[in-house]
């Protein structure tokens, strides 16, 4: 009895359910006090509690130890892979720059050379139009000079103007009704101006020429026609045998040449004397 009071009382709860329930006396002991756990002693509590946050807090601490060397770590694998790609980079950049640099001497190199044999074709192309202007130009001197000396040989041959020729009649000639041009055929000199197949002699050069004609005739009548391109010039007459003369100043193409009268007659004789000579005394 006394233990169930010493219980009542040392629990409180357990005097306030007796106090309500009077039916708690038939009960055991057990049922109607339960029994609580044993509390802990005050100076246990008092070291424990210190010990717990100091516990708590060393495992933030920890964690937040872990986080920041994780965080570092990341950090650091980062840099780590930042720098190992900065480093391929900077190799590949590097074997870039090189590779370029290379290309660079080559096409450098070629383009000395180019610029070599662009200069040696240049100079052998300015020679070979120099050679080319020269040979044009001694071409043309050439020309020039052949020019020249086929002019000077022309020159000089018709200045070398002179012809000679004979009528060589062998009897009485005329008594034509018209007049007749006289062909005299046989020449001692001619130097190509007279025409023995026409009688004709066309002057080479302008200048001044000189004529000689030669006739006979038993009448002073109008023997001989001295004709400059189909016009009468002069009018030769004989007196039995003469020999007349004339000076011409005439051009180039002048066709000289004579004529018989209608009617006359050339008589032939042993002394008669039928001849045509002209010669060229200066060009003008």
């Amino acid at each position: 009895m006394d233990m169930a009071v010493d219980n009542i009382y040392a629990n409180s709860a357990a005097v306030k359910y007796q106090h309500f329930s009077p039916g708690l006396r038939d009960k055991t002991e057990d049922a109607v006090i339960p029994k609580s756990k044993p509390q802990p002693e005050i100076s246990e509590i008092s070291w424990k509690r210190p010990v717990l946050v100091l516990a708590v807090c060393l495992g933030l601490l920890c964690v937040l130890l872990l986080g920041v060397i994780i965080g570092l770590y990341v950090n650091l694998y980062t840099d780590f892979e930042t720098k190992a790609d900065l480093a391929t980079k900077v190799k590949n950049l590097t074997a870039d720059v090189n590779s370029n640099r290379k290309a660079l001497e080559s096409y450098m190199a070629e383009m000395q050379n180019m610029t070599t044999l662009y200069t040696d074709f240049e100079t052998k192309a300015d020679l070979a139009t120099k050679v080319k202007n020269l040979t044009a130009d001694v071409n043309s001197n050439r020309k020039a000079l052949e020019s020249y000396m086929a002019e000077m040989q022309n020159m000089t041959t018709l200045n070398k103007v002179a012809f000679s020729a004979s009528l060589g009649i062998s009897g009485n000639y005329g008594g034509f009704n018209n007049p007749v041009t006289l062909v005299y055929r046989s020449g001692n000199v001619n130097t190509g101006a007279y025409n023995s197949s026409t009688g004709i002699f066309t002057t080479p050069v302008r200048g001044v020429y000189f004529f000689m004609i030669s006739g006979y005739a038993t009448k002073n009548v109008p023997s001989l026609l001295l004709m400059i391109n189909f016009n009468l010039t002069f009018t030769l007459n004989f007196n039995m045998e003469a020999t007349k003369s004339i000076f011409l100043n005439l051009g180039v193409g002048d066709r000289v040449y004579i004529q018989l009268p209608a009617y006359n007659v050339l008589y032939y004789s042993l002394y008669a004397n039928y001849s045509f000579i002209g010669n060229l005394l200066y060009p003008l």
